[in-house]
C-alpha cells in the first residue's frame, strides 16, 4: 500500500506538478490553504504533511503546530524561502523533522519524504528495548519515554534522536555537528548547529516535567552536550 501524504501549497502551478510527480511513489491528497489542510488531515490521518509556510488563510507554522500537538508520529516537512533561516528554525521549534527551499525538484522532495518514512517506521515488538534512566523510562520500539508516574515526553522525531545519541554515547560529550548527524533526514540537510540548541532546549523542557531533581542533559560549554545518565 503506498504511504498517505498531504501536500498544502497555495500555488497552483507548483501544487499541480508536485502532486503529479508525487503519485508516482505515493497516494496524495492537495490542499490549497489551512482550513482545507485541517480538514482532509483529521480525515485521513497521513502518514506525512508537506506544509508550505505561507498559506492564504493563516500561517503554515500554526497548521503544522496544530499537527503535531494532535500526532507526535506523522512526519512534517516545511516548504519554505530560501534563505530564510529563521522561520526554518521556528519550524523545527513547532515540531518539523526537515524543510525543502523554494525552489525544489520533485526528485529531492520526494527523497526526503521517503526519508523521513523509513524512520518513521514501526519497529517490529520483538526488537523492543527498555531502558531506565533514573525515573524514566525510555521504549525505543514505541520511541516513548515516560515519567515514574506513567506520564509520557511528547517528544518530536528529533528530540527522540538527540536524547538517542546521546545515551548512546554514554556519558561522552557529543559536538552540536554530531547531534546534527544524528538528526538529519537526507545528506544535504543543512540546517545550522544553533538548531540542536533549539531542540535540546525544548526536550530538556519535556524531560524536565517528567523527572525528580535529575538533570537528563548536560552541557560542556564550547563543545556540545552530554547524557546526565549512564556515565
Amino acid at each position: 500500500m503506498p504511504k498517505r501524504i498531504l501536500l498544502i501549497e497555495d500555488d497552483p502551478t507548483l501544487r499541480l506538478l508536485t502532486v503529479a510527480y508525487l503519485r508516482r511513489d505515493f497516494e496524495v491528497a492537495e490542499a490549497s490553504n489551512a482550513t482545507q489542510a485541517w480538514e482532509l488531515y483529521t480525515g485521513s490521518q497521513p502518514e506525512a504533511v508537506i506544509i508550505d509556510v505561507g498559506l492564504p488563510d493563516g500561517s503554515g507554522l500554526d497548521l503544522g503546530r496544530n499537527i503535531r500537538a494532535r500526532d507526535a508520529g506523522v512526519g512534517i516537512i516545511f516548504l519554505t524561502s530560501a534563505g530564510d533561516k529563521e522561520t526554518k528554525l521556528a519550524g523545527f521549534a513547532v515540531g518539523a523533522d526537515d524543510y525543502v527551499t523554494k525552489p525544489f525538484e520533485p526528485e529531492e522532495l520526494t527523497a526526503r519524504i521517503a526519508a523521513l518514512l523509513r524512520r518513521h517506521a514501526p519497529v517490529s515488538p520483538t526488537s523492543a528495548e527498555l531502558l531506565r534512566l533514573g525515573s524514566l523510562t525510555m521504549d525505543r520500539a514505541r520511541r516513548e519515554v515516560s515519567g515514574h508516574s506513567g506520564s509520557r515526553a511528547d517528544l518530536t522525531k528529533a528530540e527522540f534522536d538527540v536524547l538517542a545519541a546521546l545515551l548512546d554515547g554514554r556519558g561522552k560529550v557529543l559536538s552540536r555537528m554530531q547531534l546534527l548527524d544524528a538528526i538529519s533526514t537526507h545528506p544535504d540537510h543543512d540546517a545550522s548547529e544553533r538548531y540542536v540548541d533549539v531542540v535540546i532546549s525544548s526536550l530538556r523542557r519535556k524531560l524536565n516535567a517528567l523527572t525528580e531533581d535529575e538533570t537528563p542533559i548536560l552541557t560542556v560549554r564550547g563543545i556540545g552536550y552530554r547524557s546526565g545518565y549512564l556515565d
